[in-house]
């Protein structure tokens, strides 16, 4: 074998015609995938003077398991060689001999144990070397001496332990390193480098000189490690960092000088761990940074003073944790802070000024914790918010004022909640508002006036409450509505004009109600734009369903709750592939639910076309 890919890729320089199997394209390269040995011996046909003219060859997915001393020789104008998902067990020295102009070489996805010295002698000009997804255990001392214009090391998924001082002696220029997906317990150290990934091993601890001379590192991944604690002075080097991430790991504590000098540091990563509390001057002297994660972590409370130099966060994640309280002026001076996760907590009520500052808010979630009830002026300074998240907690009372001044307010969720009562008036200023989400409530009516002022509104869930009826003219202002969901109320009767606004809905949902019958024309004004309704079939006329069909011309299938989905002309053999081709994806949709009556329900589904 080593001696007929010797042969093979000598050929090149005298190649004819592009082989089987093979692409030969006009930008100086050749592609060969999947090949026989006979096929690979076959590459002497590709083109005359390919030493010449080919600068990337592509010999991934092929059987080549060992590479001979100098088998690339004669193509000393390359400059990009892949040989990735091969069975390369070992490189010998001199593989790369006389490729003077090689600056990429992939060697991923193959069967490599170990990198001697002289495996890289020929290749002065490598820029970027793949070595991920081997089985590398060892570096020799010397492999990179020669390897002064290396900048990028892919080491990932390989099989270190541990990496000798020297192991990338030589490569004084290289400025990404990636380490990540081995089992390495110490921090190797190059000083050159700008993104070092060292996530996914097995540290446990970093002590100080970890990082030393690393003074132009501006990335650092730590995560996915078994790190419970670090020196105070671990990151002291680090004045360039500009995101350090240390995510998924064990940290319980971090000590209040440990970030002192990252006072370039932009983002930092400290989620899922199991931090249970935090000095309030950790995060002193990183004035600079835009966004913090301390999501998914076991802190109990937070220090007044946490955030007090962070006057330029923009992103703040605080989310899966389990303090009940926030202190009134903590948000006090991230005056520019524009996403805030606070969903997954255990906050039972907030301070009235607590957001005060939060002018350029975009997105508040408040989601998934035990607030009873809100301060009437809790958002009133949330003047560019465009996402309020109440839904999952125990409201039961909402203030006619909560949501005065949110004029740019588009997505607000109050589902599964315990409101009973929605004011007139709430709405009124929510001119931009577009999706409002009332579901899972306790709402026994709504006012007629209640959704006048939300002319942008597209989508409205109404869904799991107790509604019994429905005031005429409710929907009157909503002439953009798309989507209507009115399913699981206790609805006996739809007023004759009900929908006569709603000019582009598409979708309505009304199944699970006690609706027996629909007045004369009810359904007209939706004979245009619907293309889905979901009703119950109990109680109401055979004839009715007939005419709902033939005025809506619609495919219809199901039993006991039935959907109705408008498709486009698609007579032949029934209902054809799917029934057709449908509005916007229905195709997909409306046979997957004709699948699940069939699997789950166990009674027969039938489509019928309509004329």
């Amino acid at each position: 074998m080593a001696l007929f890919i010797w042969i093979l890729l000598l050929s090149l320089k005298c190649l004819a015609a592009c082989p089987p199997k093979c692409t030969c394209d006009e930008f100086e390269a050749v592609h060969c995938q999947g090949l026989s040995r006979e096929e690979l011996i076959d590459l002497a046909t590709v083109q005359e003077n390919a030493s010449y003219w080919l600068k990337h060859l592509y010999l991934q997915g092929n059987n080549i398991f060992f590479l001979p001393a100098g088998p690339f020789r004669a193509l000393s104008n390359l400059t990009l060689l892949d040989l990735s998902s091969n069975n390369i067990e070992s490189l010998s020295f001199g593989s790369f001999d006389g490729m003077e102009s090689l600056q990429t070489l992939i060697l991923s996805l193959n069967q490599i144990s170990s990198l001697q010295k002289g495996v890289l002698e020929g290749v002065p000009e490598l820029h970027t070397l793949h070595l991920s997804s081997n089985s590398i255990f060892t570096i020799e001392e010397g492999v990179f001496d020669n390897s002064t214009n290396l900048k990028k090391l892919f080491l990932a998924n390989n099989r270190f332990t541990n990496l000798w001082e020297g192991s990338f002696r030589g490569a004084i220029n290289l400025e990404i390193l990636d380490l990540s997906s081995n089992n390495i317990s110490a921090v190797p150290v190059s000083a050159s480098l700008y993104i070092l990934d060292i996530s996914n091993n097995l540290l446990s601890d970093v002590l100080e000189g970890a990082f030393q001379g690393l003074t132009e590192l501006k990335r650092l991944d730590l995560s996915f490690n078994y790190i419970k604690a670090f020196s105070p002075s671990a990151f002291t080097d680090l004045y360039n960092l500009s995101v350090l991430n240390l995510y998924n790991n064990s940290l319980t504590n971090l000590s209040s000088g440990v970030f002192q000098n990252l006072l370039a540091l932009r983002e930092l990563h400290l989620d899922d761990n199991n931090l249970l509390h935090v000095s309030p001057d950790i995060f002193s002297n990183t004035p600079n940074l835009l966004e913090l994660q301390m999501d998914s972590n076991l802190l109990l409370s937070l220090p007044d003073t946490l955030l007090s130099q962070l006057q330029q966060l923009r992103f703040l994640y605080l989310d899966n944790n389990f303090f009940s309280r926030i202190p009134p002026s903590f948000f006090q001076q991230v005056t520019n802070l524009q996403e805030l996760q606070l969903h997954h907590n255990k906050l039972v009520s907030i301070p009235h000024n607590a957001f005060s500052s939060l002018s350029f808010l975009q997105q508040l979630c408040l989601s998934h914790n035990s607030l009873f009830e809100l301060e009437p002026t809790l958002f009133h300074a949330l003047l560019h918010l465009k996402e309020l998240y109440l839904n999952n907690n125990d409201i039961r009372n909402i203030s006619k004022t909560i949501f005065q001044n949110l004029t740019k307010l588009q997505r607000l969720h109050l589902h599964d909640n315990h409101i009973s009562l929605i004011e007139p008036g709430i709405f009124d200023g929510l001119a931009s508002l577009k999706e409002l989400d009332l579901s899972y409530n306790e709402l026994l009516s709504l006012d007629p006036l209640i959704f006048q002022n939300l002319q942008s509104l597209r989508k409205i869930h109404l869904n799991k409450n107790r509604l019994l009826v429905l005031p005429p003219g409710i929907f009157h202002s909503l002439h953009l509505l798309k989507k209507l969901y009115l399913e699981n109320n206790h609805l006996y009767q739809l007023s004759s004009h009900i929908f006569d606004s709603l000019t582009h809905l598409q979708v309505l949902y009304l199944n699970f109600n006690d609706l027996q019958m629909f007045l004369n024309g009810t359904l007209d004004p939706l004979v245009i734009t619907l293309t889905q309704v979901f009703i119950n079939t109990f109680g109401i006329d055979s004839r009715l369903l007939g005419k709902i069909r033939q005025a809506l011309h619609i495919w219809i299938w199901g039993f006991s709750a039935i959907i109705l989905c408008r498709c486009f002309q698609a007579r032949s053999g029934g209902m054809g592939t799917a029934g057709g081709q449908l509005f916007s994806g229905l195709s997909r949709d409306c046979g997957h639910w004709k699948e699940m009556q069939r699997e789950n329900v166990g009674m027969p589904t039938w489509s019928t076309p309509f004329n």
